[in-house]
């Protein structure tokens, strides 16, 4: 792969990131294909772009203060890697969890695939822990 688009592909992912921490819905669906494929939906949120995005709105929601982290990003072919860490306030309940008030961190890894000319993301395959 051409350094360049490797760069390219990273900054993509980068600025996605960004997005999501900042819940810019309008930023994600420029960067996100439409017929997105979260591959680690969460529960009780349907596996598509709309699922993801009300994930997202859910998370910012639950923990209002919530910062990424990017300890790694790689980028090779379509395929971008990232490790992150998570933290956030605990300020409402969150899957039958009461709020705390507490500071929580989650550490994890998506990998991205970036569609057919690299400038939206097909989706999302995840891992993570708290």
């Amino acid at each position: 792969m051409h350094v360049s688009t490797a760069v390219a592909h990273t900054a993509i992912v980068e600025r996605f990131e960004q997005a999501f921490a900042a819940n810019q819905v309008a930023t994600i669906d420029e960067l996100c294909d439409p017929n997105l494929v979260d591959h680690n939906p969460v529960p009780g949120h349907e596996p598509n772009l709309d699922g993801f995005k009300q994930a997202i709105a859910m998370d910012k929601e639950r923990f209002p203060i919530l910062q990424v982290h990017l300890e790694a990003v790689i980028g090779e072919g379509d395929l971008v890697a990232t490790r992150w860490t998570v933290t956030g306030t605990h300020e409402k309940e969150f899957f039958g969890v009461p709020p705390s008030g507490k500071r929580v961190e989650v550490e994890g890894m998506y990998f991205y695939r970036l569609a057919e000319g690299g400038s939206r993301m097909s989706g999302p395959s995840s891992t993570g822990s708290a």
